[in-house]
């Protein structure tokens, strides 16, 4: 799983994905095709696929 800001690090399964940002900053990043802000340290989950 790969998300395009290198400060937000992400791990996906077929049903979920977590999402971290690591920084201490507001971070926009697209991850698994979806743009995604998160707060300065935020751990964020979101539904994927269709199950």
């Amino acid at each position: 799983m790969q998300s395009s800001d290198p400060k937000v690090k992400a791990l996906g399964q077929a049903s979920q994905v977590v999402m971290v940002n690591t920084s201490d900053q507001d971070v926009s990043a697209t991850v698994d095709g979806r743009q995604v802000t998160l707060r300065p340290y935020e751990i964020k989950w979101s539904g994927r696929g269709g199950a």
